[in-house]
């Protein structure tokens, strides 16, 4: 894993941490609604982040769904 993974990994851990603290705090519908869509992002671009590192580490060419993941997947970071 690179430096640059590793740390995009620490962000994406951290934001899902703070996601769930929110979670317990007094929300509207709207609100808890955005919490989860944003917490299913952040899983999603860890998992990519996951993929994509495997792939490199396997000596493979970055391909469709492995290659560095896409600005929008680190919006919230």
């Amino acid at each position: 894993m690179t430096a640059m993974s590793a740390a995009l990994l620490q962000a994406h851990r951290a934001n899902l941490s703070r996601y769930c603290q929110l979670l317990s705090t007094d929300l509207t519908a709207g609100e808890r609604h955005d919490l989860h869509r944003r917490i299913s992002e952040t899983q999603n671009a860890i998992e990519e982040l996951k993929l994509s590192d495997l792939s490199r580490e396997a000596g493979g060419r970055d391909g469709v769904g492995f290659g560095t993941p896409s600005v929008e997947h680190h919006a919230y970071v």
